[in-house]
């Protein structure tokens, strides 16, 4: 629900809002990607699809870094998507270190370094399409936050 308010809220367009909704149930609810092209339309299926991840068998650094080397196929609408998508992840994990600690790593299949080199990388990626956007720039701050926890962690 976070990204699709963060999308409405950088005046992206309703089927955006709705990618953002929609986001993640490809990947996370089995949902197929058919039933939401069917429902919502196109455009938001497109954008559904460009930023599930597929292959969750291999291993962390290499999904990631395949999708880091598909952003510049992004279109605008599909790197807004992406970098909203980013803020709520990289936030949720701001919030949750706060209150838990180091012992936030252990949820994750990285250690932190690798996860701020992802999202250094996705800012760099996104920054590219959306130039100086507002919500590249809110992807920006939020990873210099983030890579300021890093750099204390462990």
């Amino acid at each position: 629900m976070r990204v699709a308010l963060s999308l409405q809220r950088h005046r992206f367009g309703r089927p955006v809002v709705v990618a953002g909704l929609l986001h993640d149930v490809v990947e996370d609810c089995d949902v197929d990607l058919a039933v939401i092209r069917e429902r919502f339309g196109d455009v938001a299926a497109a954008l559904v699809d460009l930023v599930t991840e597929r292959e969750k068998s291999r291993p962390w650094r290499a999904r990631k870094q395949a999708a880091i080397e598909r952003l510049p196929s992004f279109s605008p609408d599909g790197a807004a998507l992406k970098a909203a998508d980013a803020v709520d992840n990289l936030r949720s994990m701001l919030v949750d270190h706060a209150r838990v600690g180091d012992e936030l790593w252990q949820r994750f299949n990285a250690p932190p370094a690798d996860q701020a080199w992802y999202y250094r990388a996705v800012h760099d990626g996104i920054a590219a399409h959306i130039g100086d956007h507002a919500l590249a720039r809110e992807l920006g701050q939020t990873v210099a936050e983030f890579e300021g926890v890093v750099r204390y962690a462990g």
